[in-house]
Protein backbone atom coordinates (compact mmCIF):
# COMPACT_ATOMS: atom_id res chain seq x y z
CA UNK A 1 0.00 0.00 0.00
CA UNK A 2 1.00 3.61 -0.86
CA UNK A 3 2.57 5.36 2.73
CA UNK A 4 0.14 8.56 1.60
CA UNK A 5 -2.86 6.59 1.03
CA UNK A 6 -4.33 6.48 4.44
CA UNK A 7 -3.66 10.30 4.47
CA UNK A 8 -5.15 11.11 1.52
CA UNK A 9 -8.37 9.06 1.79
CA UNK A 10 -8.91 10.72 5.08
CA UNK A 11 -8.43 14.27 3.54
CA UNK A 12 -10.82 13.25 0.72
CA UNK A 13 -13.34 12.33 2.92
CA UNK A 14 -13.24 15.02 5.58
CA UNK A 15 -13.46 17.63 2.80
CA UNK A 16 -16.42 16.03 1.11
CA UNK A 17 -17.71 15.29 3.87
CA UNK A 18 -17.09 18.83 5.42
CA UNK A 19 -16.07 17.06 8.69
CA UNK A 20 -12.68 17.77 9.86
CA UNK A 21 -13.02 15.74 12.78
CA UNK A 22 -13.08 12.39 10.88
CA UNK A 23 -11.28 9.50 11.57
CA UNK A 24 -10.11 6.30 11.18
CA UNK A 25 -11.92 3.22 13.42
CA UNK A 26 -9.85 0.67 11.27
CA UNK A 27 -7.08 2.07 8.95
CA UNK A 28 -7.10 1.01 5.12
CA UNK A 29 -5.94 -2.63 4.51
CA UNK A 30 -5.15 -4.17 1.17
CA UNK A 31 -7.42 -7.04 -0.17
CA UNK A 32 -6.84 -9.27 -3.17
CA UNK A 33 -7.77 -7.24 -5.69
CA UNK A 34 -8.98 -7.42 -9.07
CA UNK A 35 -6.95 -7.38 -12.90
CA UNK A 36 -7.99 -3.84 -12.98
CA UNK A 37 -8.57 -2.34 -9.17
CA UNK A 38 -6.83 -1.87 -5.77
CA UNK A 39 -9.36 -2.73 -3.17
CA UNK A 40 -8.78 -1.96 0.62
CA UNK A 41 -11.28 -1.82 3.22
CA UNK A 42 -11.44 0.17 6.25
CA UNK A 43 -14.21 1.64 8.65
CA UNK A 44 -14.41 5.31 9.69
CA UNK A 45 -14.86 6.56 13.24
CA UNK A 46 -18.12 8.32 13.69
CA UNK A 47 -19.14 8.82 10.17
CA UNK A 48 -22.30 9.93 8.89
CA UNK A 49 -25.40 7.66 8.65
CA UNK A 50 -24.25 6.59 4.86
CA UNK A 51 -20.80 5.47 5.91
CA UNK A 52 -21.70 3.71 8.82
CA UNK A 53 -19.86 -0.21 8.95
CA UNK A 54 -17.16 -1.91 7.20
CA UNK A 55 -16.22 -0.18 4.02
CA UNK A 56 -14.67 -0.97 0.78
CA UNK A 57 -12.15 1.39 -1.48
CA UNK A 58 -11.95 0.23 -5.05
CA UNK A 59 -9.11 2.10 -6.82
CA UNK A 60 -9.36 1.74 -10.85
CA UNK A 61 -5.76 1.46 -12.15
CA UNK A 62 -6.84 2.60 -15.61
CA UNK A 63 -10.44 2.75 -17.79
CA UNK A 64 -12.86 5.26 -19.01
CA UNK A 65 -13.09 8.20 -17.33
CA UNK A 66 -16.80 7.97 -15.57
CA UNK A 67 -15.79 4.79 -14.69
CA UNK A 68 -15.84 5.10 -10.67
CA UNK A 69 -19.10 7.05 -11.04
CA UNK A 70 -21.27 4.48 -13.95
CA UNK A 71 -20.07 1.29 -11.79
CA UNK A 72 -21.62 3.06 -8.20
CA UNK A 73 -24.38 4.51 -10.40
CA UNK A 74 -25.22 0.81 -11.56
CA UNK A 75 -24.91 -0.37 -7.92
CA UNK A 76 -26.97 2.16 -6.50
CA UNK A 77 -29.58 1.35 -8.52
CA UNK A 78 -29.90 -2.29 -8.35
CA UNK A 79 -29.88 -1.89 -4.69
CA UNK A 80 -33.47 0.37 -4.70
CA UNK A 81 -34.17 -2.30 -6.98
CA UNK A 82 -33.88 -4.98 -4.43
CA UNK A 83 -30.86 -6.85 -6.19
CA UNK A 84 -27.66 -8.15 -3.97
CA UNK A 85 -25.41 -5.97 -4.36
CA UNK A 86 -23.05 -3.25 -1.90
CA UNK A 87 -24.43 -0.03 -1.91
CA UNK A 88 -21.97 2.89 -2.93
CA UNK A 89 -22.16 5.91 -1.25
CA UNK A 90 -19.00 8.04 -2.77
CA UNK A 91 -17.59 7.82 -6.09
CA UNK A 92 -15.14 10.38 -8.28
CA UNK A 93 -13.22 9.95 -11.65
CA UNK A 94 -10.92 12.86 -10.67
CA UNK A 95 -7.43 10.93 -9.93
CA UNK A 96 -6.21 13.71 -8.25
CA UNK A 97 -7.04 12.40 -4.61
CA UNK A 98 -5.76 9.00 -4.89
CA UNK A 99 -4.14 9.10 -8.32
CA UNK A 100 -7.41 7.04 -9.96
CA UNK A 101 -10.99 6.95 -10.33
CA UNK A 102 -12.68 5.20 -7.24
CA UNK A 103 -15.70 4.19 -5.70
CA UNK A 104 -16.45 3.59 -1.38
CA UNK A 105 -18.89 1.37 -0.88
CA UNK A 106 -19.88 -1.07 1.65
CA UNK A 107 -18.26 -4.03 2.44
CA UNK A 108 -20.48 -7.12 1.90
CA UNK A 109 -19.80 -10.38 4.45
CA UNK A 110 -19.10 -13.64 3.23
CA UNK A 111 -16.61 -15.58 1.17
CA UNK A 112 -16.08 -15.84 -2.39
CA UNK A 113 -18.46 -18.54 -3.90
CA UNK A 114 -15.85 -19.83 -5.83
CA UNK A 115 -14.01 -20.74 -2.64
CA UNK A 116 -16.50 -23.60 -1.65
CA UNK A 117 -14.39 -25.45 -4.96
CA UNK A 118 -11.34 -24.21 -5.68
CA UNK A 119 -8.34 -22.29 -4.09
CA UNK A 120 -7.45 -18.74 -5.53
CA UNK A 121 -3.50 -18.04 -5.36
CA UNK A 122 -2.56 -14.25 -4.77
CA UNK A 123 -1.18 -14.37 -8.51
CA UNK A 124 -4.97 -15.30 -9.78
CA UNK A 125 -4.32 -18.64 -10.42
CA UNK A 126 -7.19 -21.51 -10.02
CA UNK A 127 -6.07 -24.72 -8.20
CA UNK A 128 -8.42 -27.77 -8.16
CA UNK A 129 -7.38 -30.66 -5.63
CA UNK A 130 -9.58 -33.71 -5.94
CA UNK A 131 -11.88 -34.16 -2.57
CA UNK A 132 -14.86 -35.80 -0.62
CA UNK A 133 -17.87 -33.88 -1.87
CA UNK A 134 -16.31 -31.98 -4.94
CA UNK A 135 -18.71 -32.82 -7.38
CA UNK A 136 -21.82 -32.05 -5.27
CA UNK A 137 -20.10 -28.64 -4.18
CA UNK A 138 -19.56 -28.02 -7.45
CA UNK A 139 -23.43 -27.92 -8.15
CA UNK A 140 -24.27 -26.27 -5.63
CA UNK A 141 -22.51 -23.59 -6.34
CA UNK A 142 -23.46 -23.59 -10.01
CA UNK A 143 -27.70 -23.63 -8.63
CA UNK A 144 -26.27 -20.39 -6.29
CA UNK A 145 -24.80 -18.91 -9.53
CA UNK A 146 -27.23 -19.60 -12.25
CA UNK A 147 -30.08 -18.65 -9.95
CA UNK A 148 -28.60 -14.79 -9.38
CA UNK A 149 -27.99 -14.77 -13.06
CA UNK A 150 -30.97 -15.64 -14.14
CA UNK A 151 -32.36 -13.35 -11.36
CA UNK A 152 -30.66 -10.44 -12.45
CA UNK A 153 -31.68 -10.94 -16.92
CA UNK A 154 -35.54 -10.92 -15.28
CA UNK A 155 -34.91 -7.75 -13.50
CA UNK A 156 -36.68 -4.58 -15.59
CA UNK A 157 -33.58 -2.77 -16.65
CA UNK A 158 -35.06 0.73 -16.68
CA UNK A 159 -33.30 1.74 -13.05
CA UNK A 160 -30.16 1.36 -14.51
CA UNK A 161 -31.05 3.06 -17.92
CA UNK A 162 -32.23 5.54 -15.66
CA UNK A 163 -28.70 5.71 -13.56
CA UNK A 164 -26.54 5.70 -16.66
CA UNK A 165 -28.70 8.77 -17.89
CA UNK A 166 -28.10 10.53 -15.01
CA UNK A 167 -24.46 10.51 -15.40
CA UNK A 168 -24.43 11.07 -18.89
CA UNK A 169 -23.75 7.54 -20.52
CA UNK A 170 -26.57 6.53 -23.50
CA UNK A 171 -29.32 4.99 -22.08
CA UNK A 172 -28.90 1.87 -23.72
CA UNK A 173 -25.62 1.06 -21.92
CA UNK A 174 -22.80 0.14 -23.66
CA UNK A 175 -24.46 -3.24 -25.32
CA UNK A 176 -22.75 -4.86 -27.98
CA UNK A 177 -21.64 -1.99 -30.03
CA UNK A 178 -19.50 -0.40 -27.13
CA UNK A 179 -17.91 -3.79 -26.03
CA UNK A 180 -17.11 -4.70 -30.23
CA UNK A 181 -15.98 -0.71 -30.58
CA UNK A 182 -13.62 -1.27 -27.70
CA UNK A 183 -11.89 -4.46 -29.32
CA UNK A 184 -12.14 -2.15 -32.73
CA UNK A 185 -10.28 0.91 -30.87
CA UNK A 186 -7.38 -1.87 -29.42
CA UNK A 187 -6.83 -3.85 -32.63
CA UNK A 188 -6.31 -0.61 -34.30
CA UNK A 189 -4.62 1.64 -31.47
CA UNK A 190 -1.72 -1.32 -30.83
CA UNK A 191 -1.48 -2.51 -34.56
CA UNK A 192 -2.78 -5.96 -34.05
CA UNK A 193 -3.35 -7.20 -37.02
CA UNK A 194 -3.49 -10.73 -36.51
CA UNK A 195 -7.15 -10.76 -35.43
CA UNK A 196 -8.78 -8.44 -37.93
CA UNK A 197 -10.13 -11.29 -39.51
CA UNK A 198 -12.39 -11.87 -35.83
CA UNK A 199 -13.27 -8.25 -36.21
CA UNK A 200 -14.63 -9.17 -40.01
CA UNK A 201 -16.07 -12.05 -38.57
CA UNK A 202 -17.93 -10.00 -35.48
CA UNK A 203 -19.54 -7.85 -38.44
CA UNK A 204 -20.77 -10.82 -41.01
CA UNK A 205 -22.69 -12.28 -38.29
CA UNK A 206 -24.06 -10.23 -35.67
CA UNK A 207 -27.08 -12.04 -34.04
CA UNK A 208 -31.19 -10.69 -34.49
CA UNK A 209 -31.61 -8.33 -31.25
CA UNK A 210 -33.94 -10.26 -28.18
CA UNK A 211 -37.22 -9.72 -27.58
CA UNK A 212 -36.35 -8.42 -24.55
CA UNK A 213 -32.80 -6.79 -23.20
CA UNK A 214 -31.20 -7.49 -19.60
CA UNK A 215 -29.06 -6.21 -17.21
CA UNK A 216 -25.60 -8.03 -17.75
CA UNK A 217 -23.34 -7.84 -15.48
CA UNK A 218 -20.16 -8.81 -17.68
CA UNK A 219 -18.01 -10.76 -15.46
CA UNK A 220 -20.68 -13.14 -12.99
CA UNK A 221 -18.37 -15.59 -12.27
CA UNK A 222 -17.91 -17.37 -8.95
CA UNK A 223 -15.29 -14.55 -7.26
CA UNK A 224 -17.71 -11.86 -7.86
CA UNK A 225 -20.44 -13.42 -5.51
CA UNK A 226 -20.15 -13.40 -1.93
CA UNK A 227 -21.98 -16.16 0.19
CA UNK A 228 -22.74 -16.84 3.47
CA UNK A 229 -24.47 -19.44 6.18
CA UNK A 230 -26.01 -20.64 1.98
CA UNK A 231 -27.12 -17.47 1.08
CA UNK A 232 -25.94 -14.65 -1.02
CA UNK A 233 -24.67 -11.73 0.06
CA UNK A 234 -23.37 -9.32 -2.68
CA UNK A 235 -22.43 -9.71 -5.87
CA UNK A 236 -19.81 -7.40 -6.68
CA UNK A 237 -17.52 -5.86 -9.63
CA UNK A 238 -20.16 -4.06 -11.73
CA UNK A 239 -17.26 -1.70 -13.90
CA UNK A 240 -18.73 -3.90 -16.85
CA UNK A 241 -21.99 -4.06 -16.22
CA UNK A 242 -24.20 -3.34 -19.74
CA UNK A 243 -27.86 -3.35 -21.02
CA UNK A 244 -27.73 -5.78 -23.54
CA UNK A 245 -28.90 -9.72 -25.06
CA UNK A 246 -28.77 -12.01 -21.63
CA UNK A 247 -26.76 -14.67 -23.94
CA UNK A 248 -23.93 -12.04 -24.20
CA UNK A 249 -23.70 -12.90 -20.35
CA UNK A 250 -23.81 -15.90 -20.15
CA UNK A 251 -21.68 -16.56 -23.12
CA UNK A 252 -18.70 -14.51 -21.58
CA UNK A 253 -19.33 -17.36 -18.51
CA UNK A 254 -18.76 -20.22 -20.86
CA UNK A 255 -15.72 -19.03 -22.91
CA UNK A 256 -14.25 -18.83 -19.08
CA UNK A 257 -15.04 -22.57 -18.36
CA UNK A 258 -13.62 -23.29 -21.52
CA UNK A 259 -10.12 -20.82 -21.25
CA UNK A 260 -9.19 -20.25 -17.90
CA UNK A 261 -6.14 -22.24 -17.10
CA UNK A 262 -6.96 -24.28 -13.57
CA UNK A 263 -3.70 -25.68 -11.72
CA UNK A 264 -4.90 -29.49 -11.15
CA UNK A 265 -2.82 -32.44 -10.61
CA UNK A 266 -0.32 -33.66 -13.19
CA UNK A 267 -1.79 -37.45 -13.28
CA UNK A 268 -5.20 -35.88 -13.72
CA UNK A 269 -3.97 -35.04 -17.52
CA UNK A 270 -6.52 -35.01 -20.34
CA UNK A 271 -9.04 -35.59 -17.81
CA UNK A 272 -9.20 -32.97 -16.11
CA UNK A 273 -9.45 -31.16 -19.58
CA UNK A 274 -12.41 -32.95 -20.16
CA UNK A 275 -14.11 -32.17 -17.07
CA UNK A 276 -13.02 -28.37 -17.05
CA UNK A 277 -15.50 -28.23 -20.40
CA UNK A 278 -18.02 -30.51 -18.82
CA UNK A 279 -18.22 -28.02 -16.22
CA UNK A 280 -19.34 -25.22 -18.60
CA UNK A 281 -21.96 -27.60 -20.40
CA UNK A 282 -23.14 -27.71 -16.61
CA UNK A 283 -23.80 -24.59 -16.03
CA UNK A 284 -25.35 -23.97 -19.30
CA UNK A 285 -28.07 -26.50 -18.59
CA UNK A 286 -28.14 -24.98 -14.95
CA UNK A 287 -28.61 -21.15 -15.64
CA UNK A 288 -31.39 -22.97 -18.53
CA UNK A 289 -33.54 -24.25 -15.83
CA UNK A 290 -34.71 -20.90 -15.86
CA UNK A 291 -34.71 -19.17 -18.94
CA UNK A 292 -33.43 -20.53 -23.01
CA UNK A 293 -30.91 -18.84 -25.09
CA UNK A 294 -30.13 -18.99 -28.72
CA UNK A 295 -27.19 -21.30 -29.41
CA UNK A 296 -25.83 -19.39 -32.13
CA UNK A 297 -26.04 -16.03 -30.07
CA UNK A 298 -24.02 -17.73 -27.40
CA UNK A 299 -21.56 -18.54 -30.14
CA UNK A 300 -21.34 -15.50 -31.32
CA UNK A 301 -21.08 -14.00 -27.96
CA UNK A 302 -18.17 -16.10 -26.82
CA UNK A 303 -16.51 -15.34 -29.67
CA UNK A 304 -16.41 -11.94 -28.85
CA UNK A 305 -15.16 -12.31 -25.30
CA UNK A 306 -12.41 -14.05 -26.40
CA UNK A 307 -11.37 -11.37 -28.61
CA UNK A 308 -11.86 -8.49 -26.00
CA UNK A 309 -9.42 -10.56 -23.58
CA UNK A 310 -6.63 -10.99 -26.79
CA UNK A 311 -7.10 -7.52 -27.93
CA UNK A 312 -6.61 -6.81 -23.98
CA UNK A 313 -3.68 -8.79 -24.03
CA UNK A 314 -2.22 -7.33 -27.32
CA UNK A 315 -2.41 -3.67 -25.89
CA UNK A 316 -0.49 -4.69 -22.77
CA UNK A 317 2.13 -6.65 -24.79
CA UNK A 318 2.59 -3.91 -27.36
CA UNK A 319 3.25 -1.72 -24.21
CA UNK A 320 5.63 -3.58 -22.35
CA UNK A 321 3.30 -3.73 -19.44
CA UNK A 322 2.24 -6.67 -16.91
CA UNK A 323 -1.17 -8.21 -17.59
CA UNK A 324 -3.15 -8.81 -14.76
CA UNK A 325 -5.76 -11.18 -15.84
CA UNK A 326 -6.83 -15.17 -15.27
CA UNK A 327 -4.69 -16.33 -18.65
CA UNK A 328 -1.73 -15.71 -17.65
CA UNK A 329 -1.18 -19.66 -16.53
CA UNK A 330 0.01 -22.36 -18.47
CA UNK A 331 -1.43 -22.55 -21.47
CA UNK A 332 -3.63 -19.51 -21.04
CA UNK A 333 -3.45 -17.58 -24.36
CA UNK A 334 -3.09 -20.75 -26.68
CA UNK A 335 -6.51 -21.64 -25.12
CA UNK A 336 -7.92 -18.52 -25.82
CA UNK A 337 -7.20 -18.79 -29.62
CA UNK A 338 -8.09 -22.49 -29.74
CA UNK A 339 -11.36 -21.38 -28.42
CA UNK A 340 -11.34 -18.62 -30.72
CA UNK A 341 -10.46 -20.98 -34.14
CA UNK A 342 -13.68 -23.55 -32.60
CA UNK A 343 -16.46 -20.71 -32.59
CA UNK A 344 -15.17 -18.94 -35.35
CA UNK A 345 -13.36 -21.36 -38.01
CA UNK A 346 -10.33 -19.01 -37.58
CA UNK A 347 -6.41 -19.12 -37.03
CA UNK A 348 -5.64 -15.65 -35.38
CA UNK A 349 -2.19 -14.50 -34.40
CA UNK A 350 -1.18 -12.24 -31.61
CA UNK A 351 1.81 -10.68 -31.10
CA UNK A 352 5.29 -12.05 -30.62
CA UNK A 353 6.45 -11.35 -27.31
Amino acid sequence: MPEELPKRLLDYLRSTLEDDTLAYATQPERLSGGAETFIYAFELSEPPEALRGPLVLRLFREGEPDRARFEAAVQNALVEAGFPAPRAPLATDDPSHLGGAFVIMHRCSGRMLGETIYELSADGDLRIWPSPGLLRRYFEMLRTLTAAQARLHAMDPEPVLRACEHIGRPRDGRGFEGRAEWVRERVDRAGLDGLRPGLAWLDERRPPPPARLSVCHGDFNPNNLLVEDGELRGVLDWTHATIADPALDVAYMLMAFATVPVSMPRWLGAIGRLGQRACGSAYLRSYERHRRLDREALRYYEALRCLEVLAYRGVHRREGSDIPDAWNGPDGEANLLGRTRRLTGLSLEMPSI
